[in-house]
């Protein structure tokens, strides 16, 4: 009787098979490793390299822009400084009275006009405050309600002047004193003209700390 030929795998040879695939499998994951490894070990210093610039950048924007602000500290306010406004000087004469005055105008006009009392004034104050009356004893409107108008020099319409609000306080510039306007005095007037223009903008600008 003739024996049938018996085809198939020995153990020995799947155990062979498995551990040449187990081999390839090993070679294939320690090179997929490897190549994670070293790209993201690349990639790190160029995500480094674009922050830290922008970081920089920031800080040297928020420096400058601190520079263009005038601080009043006895206000925690802060206004953003102007044409004529570059070198303001200012007295606190209470807590909602301050005199203002620029070196520009000073230099414009010929005249004295210190922060000392002979310069204009601006007022602050929470809402329901008559700084009318506070300032010179005759009772007004309070604060958030004032407005007053004047004629813009270089268009010749009308601008209507409302407080600016600040954080808890309103703000507004109310005018000169006599001391700082001689009728007489052509520079002197020509210079207050631009001053009263570039002080209303200046207040209009108050920021709170």
């Amino acid at each position: 009787m003739k024996k049938l030929n018996q085809r198939g795998f020995s153990v020995g040879q799947v155990l062979l098979g498995i551990l040449v695939l187990g081999v390839i499998g090993g070679v294939g994951y320690y090179v997929y490793a490897s190549n994670q490894k070293k790209s993201s070990t690349e990639q790190q210093p160029a995500t480094s390299t674009v922050n830290q610039p922008a970081e920089q950048q920031e800080g040297a924007v928020s420096q400058t822009n601190q520079a263009d602000y005038f601080v009043v500290e006895g206000w925690n306010v802060k206004f953003k400084k102007g044409e004529l406004t570059n070198s303001p000087e200012y007295e606190i004469v209470n807590d909602n009275i301050m005199y203002l005055s620029t070196t520009t105008y000073r230099e414009t006009s010929g005249g004295e006009c210190k922060a000392n009392g002979s310069t204009g004034y601006v007022a602050r104050g929470k809402a329901g405050y008559d700084y009318q009356k506070d300032y010179n004893g005759i009772s007004g409107t309070p604060i958030e309600n004032y407005t007053y108008t004047y004629e813009d020099e270089a268009t010749g319409k009308t601008v209507v002047v409302k407080p600016r609000k600040a954080g808890d306080y309103y703000y507004i510039w109310i005018g000169p004193q006599a001391a700082c306007f001689d009728p007489m005095n052509t520079k002197m007037s020509e210079a207050l003209k631009g001053y009263q223009q570039a002080l209303r903008a200046f207040v209009a600008t108050a920021e709170e700390l």
